[in-house]
């Protein structure tokens, strides 16, 4: 239910920590703090936007997996769906001739 803002805090904090952890070792307070949330910021954005457009999918009817690649499922609905596209596709040839 909250997936985009749990994974937004998560993305932004571990990133934002793990460059507050490397400022301190190397003495170099405040940039890789400010490159981790940077990153994090990225990485939170590119998954909003992958989740955006399964959402959107999910409306259309589209088969696709929010974390951007296609899931076992859908490779099978997508097969299935090619099998009887192409056998309506012959049925349709035969009955041409």
């Amino acid at each position: 239910m909250y997936q985009g803002a749990s994974e937004a805090v998560i993305a932004i904090l571990v990133a934002a920590l793990f460059g507050y952890w490397i400022d301190g070792y190397f003495e170099t307070s405040p940039v890789f703090l400010l490159i981790g949330f940077a990153i994090g910021f990225a990485s939170f954005t590119i998954r909003l936007v992958r989740l955006g457009r399964w959402v959107e999918g999910q409306g259309s009817g589209e088969d696709s997996n929010p974390s951007g690649g296609d899931s076992d499922q859908s490779h099978q609905n997508r097969d299935d769906r090619d099998r009887d596209r192409d056998i309506g596709d012959e049925s349709q040839n035969e009955n041409e001739r």
